[in-house]
């Protein structure tokens, strides 16, 4: 049962606890209200988290609240709330808050538009929002006169009752917010909110520069994942919010083609940042110095993914590529079955057994190093991808400013519109896959990535899920 705090009254060091404890990015992906102060719960797993970035992981996750002891540096996420007897917030009280998050507006696309949702009939009585306008007969022709202005929004106005046709441009991403009404149908009763080819060049992957073009404080970053994971999906979307070059130390040129330009540049130069990396590095030494990529780095983040998942995503390249796919269950459990000791020829448990073991050594070298660490979920970002973008905005220190806002909502719109990085699923393989694992042994091995995180207070997986996707009949 879900209980609401009584909020306290006439109490200063609460007051406005919004506005100065979190980060105003947070506002894009949720409004956010203070709503008492609560004792630690004891089944609820505390992280060590900045309030924003807490926040925001929660959002992903679909909490409602989040508790947030500043003083200790600690926070945890649930979805009930007890109150405590006491309206001050005491050191060991957590301060709690209310997550209501919010729904970017998106409702469908087609062809040459893209049509975000309906127009909100309380935004037609804002003062100015439509001051200005012209006549046209078309959804297209309005798209392409905004477009012409070089303006990002499009509002297609039609009032049938006096036969009036209007059409009215917007210049900020921001706008959409305001301007489209989430609870509508696709017929709108007013009329009809677009994003045009103009706005989505802000966030366009030809437009990213170099990091030494960016501010001195966007930090030189590592991409460390075990492969399959979705690494080349979270390279888009970092790399059209935060508008510089995600590197690689692979130089895979077909990367590059697709928009990836960071991919063939030298990862050790300073002038690309979230620059992948599937290796470990067994030998690396703390306390030494030199140009290895653990060195170089001054920040990582990992991308974690359903182990199975990504086990089969990785498996399925290994032998047909980026983009291919296995042509039967036939093909599928020849390869499967293998007796090949070649690394990328074994059979599927084989490489299974290769993405734990080197998901382990991730973690030993990452932790060694003891540089600020960013953990991302592959599930997070498909259940809220905008709350995420802003995890990555943030821990790049890219989060100031209305630009970084209008940037990660481009971000998030133009990943609908084109995902060059996403491979199309035709045959489903799961079930059959998952008969080759040892169950007791994948059980564990998610609970021991799991307990690795939580030691570090950075994250923790979905693990009940995780472990329920092998037993999908």
């Amino acid at each position: 049962m879900k209980h609401q705090l009584a909020k306290p009254e006439n109490i200063k060091q609460t007051q406005n606890r919004e506005s100065s404890l979190f980060h105003d990015i947070l506002t894009l992906a949720a409004d956010v209200t203070f709503v008492g102060c609560s004792q630690p719960i004891g089944n609820k797993v505390t992280l060590r988290l900045e309030p924003t970035d807490c926040s925001l992981f929660c959002i992903g996750r679909g909490f409602q609240y989040v508790g947030v002891r500043e003083s200790a540096g600690e926070c945890f996420c649930t979805n009930e709330v007890t109150s405590s007897n006491s309206q001050t917030c005491s050191e060991t009280d957590f301060e709690m808050f209310s997550l209501e998050s919010r729904q970017v507006p998106f409702k469908t696309m087609g062809g040459a538009q893209f049509f975000v949702g309906c127009l909100n009939k309380d935004f037609i009585t804002h003062e100015g929002a439509l001051s200005s306008s012209v006549a046209e007969t078309n959804v297209l022709a309005c798209i392409a006169n905004c477009d012409a202005k070089l303006q990002t929004i499009a509002v297609f106005l039609e009032r049938s009752a006096k036969n009036v046709k209007n059409c009215f441009c917007f210049e900020k991403f921001l706008q959409v917010f305001d301007a489209v009404d989430q609870s509508e149908t696709d017929t709108c009763s007013v009329g009809k909110v677009y994003i045009t080819e103009a706005g989505f060049s802000l966030c366009s992957t030809e437009r990213a520069v170099e990091r030494t073009d960016m501010p001195s404080n966007v930090p030189i970053v590592g991409l460390v994942t075990i492969p399959g994971s979705g690494t080349t999906w979270v390279r888009y979307l970092f790399q059209r919010a935060a508008g510089v070059l995600s590197g690689s130390i692979y130089s895979d040129a077909s990367s590059a083609h697709k928009g990836l330009k960071g991919e063939v540049m030298p990862w050790n130069t300073g002038r690309v940042t979230f620059v992948k990396n599937h290796e470990g590095d067994e030998k690396f030494d703390p306390n030494g110095s030199g140009n290895t990529y653990y060195h170089f780095m001054e920040k990582f983040v990992i991308v974690i993914r359903n182990p199975f998942l990504s086990t089969l995503a990785e498996f399925n390249e290994r032998f047909n590529g980026h983009t291919g796919q296995f042509k039967s269950t036939a093909d599928f459990q020849r390869r499967a079955d293998s007796t090949s000791t070649s690394y990328r020829s074994v059979s599927f448990p084989k490489t299974f057994q290769q993405q734990i073991e080197r998901g382990l050594s991730h973690f030993r070298v990452l932790y060694a190093t003891n540089k600020p660490l960013l953990a991302v979920s592959y599930e997070d970002i498909k259940q809220n991808k905008l709350s995420q973008i802003l995890r990555l905005l943030l821990f790049f220190n890219l989060h100031e400013g209305e630009e970084s806002k209008n940037r990660a909502i481009c971000s998030y719109y133009e990943d609908f519109r084109s995902a060059p990085a996403k491979r199309q699923k035709r045959l489903d393989l799961e079930a059959l896959a998952a008969s080759y694992l040892n169950e007791t042994y994948y059980e564990n091995s998610v609970k021991l990535f799991d307990n690795l995180l939580k030691e570090k207070g950075i994250h923790f997986l979905r693990t009940e899920e995780y472990i329920a996707s092998i037993h999908k009949s």
